[in-house]
């Protein structure tokens, strides 16, 4: 596939440079992690694990594998080399790691992937890796489908559950097949099947976290792509479409797109998705409240559609998706949102988002909503942070984040995809 960059930028590209710069010195990421600690409202997600993806040295070593690809010459393959290392050694002095992609076993996985030169590199840690898998994955699979009906989000889910681990194992299919990945995905066909007017996976009041029992006492369906629904959609679309023939499949997408499409909402820039709805009938639905990010909100659940219409081939589900897409930007446009220049619920994802559009489309508008998101990010680099760029909480709080998904390696890489000639297939960890 032929990657066109949106932006030609000589400024922006010494701003890129200094700031991957940063990520190549170790002592700036443990000063950013001291910083970040004392900084953050939020201690317990701020949290260095050596083997994570969103904040450890899998994220970094992910971060190294594209500016290698951009940068051949630069030595970020032995940089990277290095992070990995400590990815593996933080891992195996874990007790019992988790298998999913963004904090746990598939995230090493990914990682190693990335700086493997082709499958040249680091065989016997991806073999070592996909074995456990191989053989952990379809016994989570079945816990879950004998499980009554309903399911905690961390379960499926593309930062915790199982989308995220098929992610990882849509990009080892070549070596180790598709065992666990159809495991996979004849789970979720049976989680997108409705047992009472309900879809299995929705996530009942006991297994709901606090802060999403608070608004949703009697229970609800999450939506999103980072910890709802449209992340097990986008990987269940990626398989079909890359010819994963899996009984059912095609009828399940469909479910879920239809779930999806009677969640819509529509304000005056047109339809958008909230968060998550509730179960219950009598509760009042979710506002759109607007969240504009790739965590959750209507950006995430527009690509999830438009893999979908891909795996199906309707365009009316294609259609639709590009016009929500279209109404985030013109949003964005006439009401600017005080968002982090980061990648999780920031800019960045959002960025990235539309750079895949313009690239599947062709739609200028696209490509002019990327450019000024491009902007607006490259502006808040500050040359005296640790890592040039800042998470930025609520009430207006600055965090030097290190970690790939909150922090400044994820907007470098972000930035260089707005910019190089070279595809950014580290976004598959988004399902995007």
């Amino acid at each position: 596939m032929r990657w066109a960059p949106v932006v030609t930028s000589k400024g922006a590209e010494a701003v890129i440079c200094a700031a991957a710069e940063r990520i190549r010195d170790p002592q700036n990421i443990a000063t950013a992690n001291a910083l970040a600690v004392c900084q953050t409202a939020y201690p317990e997600s701020i949290h260095w694990q050596g083997y994570s993806v969103a904040q450890g040295f899998a994220g970094l070593a992910i971060a190294c594998g594209y500016l290698n690809d951009c940068f051949p010459s630069k030595g970020w393959d032995a940089v990277g080399h290095q992070y990995l290392a400590q990815a593996v050694r933080s891992l195996e002095q874990s007790q019992n790691p988790p298998l999913g992609l963004f904090a746990g076993l598939s995230g090493v996985g990914f990682a190693a992937d990335s700086l493997s030169a082709g499958g040249k590199r680091y065989g016997k840690l991806l073999a070592k890796i996909d074995s456990h898998l191989q053989a952990k994955v379809p016994v989570f699979c079945e816990d879950l489908v004998q499980q009554k009906p309903g399911c905690a989000v961390v379960q499926f889910d593309v930062i915790s559950g199982l989308a995220g681990i098929g992610l990882y194992l849509m990009i080892r299919r070549e070596g180790i097949g598709d065992d666990a990945l159809v495991a996979i995905l004849e789970c979720f066909i049976h989680l997108s099947e409705e047992v009472d007017g309900l879809p299995r996976w929705h996530s009942p009041t006991a297994l709901l976290d606090k802060n999403m029992l608070k608004r949703f006492p009697g229970g609800n369906m999450n939506l999103g792509l980072a910890h709802g629904i449209a992340g097990p959609l986008a990987l269940m679309s990626k398989a079909a479409v890359s010819g994963v023939r899996v009984p059912g499949l095609e009828d399940a997408i469909d479910r879920i797109v239809r779930r999806l499409l009677s969640a819509q909402d529509h304000d005056e820039w047109g339809v958008g998705w909230p968060d998550a709805i509730p179960i219950s009938a009598g509760e009042p639905k979710a506002s759109l409240s607007y969240r504009p990010a790739w965590c959750y909100g209507t950006a995430g659940v527009a690509r999830a559609l438009w893999l979908a219409a891909a795996a199906s081939g309707d365009r009316s589900i294609q259609n639709i998706a590009i016009q929500a897409m279209a109404g985030v930007s013109e949003r964005l446009a006439r009401v600017p949102a005080d968002l982090p220049p980061t990648f999780c619920h920031g800019k960045a994802g959002l960025l990235q988002i539309l750079l895949r559009f313009y690239q599947d489309t062709g739609m200028e508008v696209f490509a002019g909503d990327a450019r000024r998101l491009f902007d607006q990010i490259v502006a808040t680099y500050d040359s005296a942070a640790p890592m040039g760029f800042y998470c930025v909480e609520p009430g207006k709080r600055r965090v030097d984040n290190p970690g790939f998904l909150d922090g400044a390696p994820g907007v470098v890489l972000t930035l260089l995809a707005a910019t190089k000639p070279v595809e950014p297939t580290w976004d598959r960890l988004f399902a995007i």
